[in-house]
């Protein structure tokens, strides 16, 4: 069976196929004491109160806690109420008919949406990661019309084993990478994250998502980020890797943009992102006329000054796609390469 997230075809009133062999019993949100006020509270409660049963007791969520493979596995069987067709069996060597999630991991095997490993092991209790779930999910929804933007992410290059995969479930609306423009796709998902995905599948996707990365980066050439970003004007400067944010002014520049940080306080703040004053560059937005675009910067001051009273003597440099340097019209490659990290491409 397979669900279109588009058309949002999941029923509201799900049927669980574990309720006679699982060792836990369905609860209400009401009752779970550790998620109020959590982040992930709206979802999880969505999806308990829809009848899915929590693999980890009954009055404690703890959804900091991680999830293992068997554990997510059973969800998503539910979820979308995928029955077996046929006489128990074991599919894997290290899965005994005899454990609650037994049944759930064939019927995920039948259906197609997970394998075993290269010694055909299935290891339902390893902690699963972030990149599994999204080759679950790539499984799952594979014939699905993708209707939002694809998302590049800094640590899941083309070459990556689940790169098809993590681009699929983005551009789905039931994973999402992080605020530095990173994946983690090692990393082992969360209990909360398991049941945020989860709440995004029975909603049939994601028609309104509070993402913890926007896909709405710009790539400009300079002469149109020159024009964008016009001498006089003021700028919010985001960093790629801390998410940390100042304000700057653009005083000057022909190739590139001089800017000045606003304030003394704008002023420590590049400080502490860079560490001191460097010419090393960084991956950067600019958030500008509700725009964000992609560029590099270092924070070295140095040359004229406009803005007094900031602390910073002198101005820094951004650059754009195709902005050159000043003094002989060439590339800086590590501005370039920086502004193509900050659209999310590949370091």
């Amino acid at each position: 069976m397979k669900i279109n997230l588009k058309k949002g075809i999941v029923a509201t009133t799900l049927t669980c196929s574990l309720l006679l062999s699982s060792p836990f019993q369905g609860v209400q949100a009401a009752e779970l004491r550790d998620i109020q006020g959590h982040w992930a509270q709206e979802d999880i409660a969505y999806v308990v109160n829809n009848g899915i049963q929590i693999p980890f007791g009954n009055e404690i969520f703890a959804p900091k806690d991680e999830i293992t493979r068997a554990e997510f596995t059973s969800l998503v069987v539910q979820a979308l109420q995928y029955e077996s067709d046929g006489a128990s069996s074991q599919v894997f060597s290290d899965v005994p008919l005899d454990l609650w999630y037994s049944p759930d991991i064939q019927i995920a095997f039948e259906e197609g949406i997970i394998q075993g490993d290269e010694k055909g092991l299935f290891r339902p209790d390893d902690l699963i990661t972030r990149a599994e779930i999204a080759t679950i999910i790539h499984r799952t929804f594979s014939d699905l019309d993708l209707i939002r933007p694809k998302v590049s992410f800094r640590d899941v290059g083309q070459k990556h084993w689940a790169y098809d995969s993590i681009s699929f479930a983005s551009q789905a609306g039931i994973v999402v990478g992080h605020r530095d423009f990173t994946f983690k796709p090692i990393q082992p998902a969360t209990r909360a994250e398991a049941f945020v995905m989860i709440s995004r599948i029975l909603r049939g996707g994601v028609s309104e998502l509070p993402p913890e990365i926007e896909p709405d980066i710009e790539v400009l050439e300079w002469n149109e980020a020159a024009t964008l970003f016009s001498i006089g004007k003021n700028a919010t400067v985001i960093d790629v890797y801390t998410g940390k944010t100042f304000q700057v002014q653009r005083t000057y520049g022909v190739n590139h943009a001089d800017v000045e940080p606003l304030t003394s306080g704008d002023t420590e703040i590049m400080r502490e992102i860079w560490g001191g004053f460097t010419w090393d560059t960084r991956p950067v937005i600019i958030e500008i006329e509700d725009r964000r675009i992609a560029a590099a910067m270092h924070n070295m001051p140095h040359g004229v000054q406009k803005i007094r009273n900031n602390n910073y003597n002198g101005h820094t440099c951004i650059h754009f796609l195709g902005s050159t340097k000043h003094k002989d019209g060439s590339a800086w490659a590590h501005m370039q390469r920086d502004v193509r990290i900050a659209a999310g491409g590949v370091q």
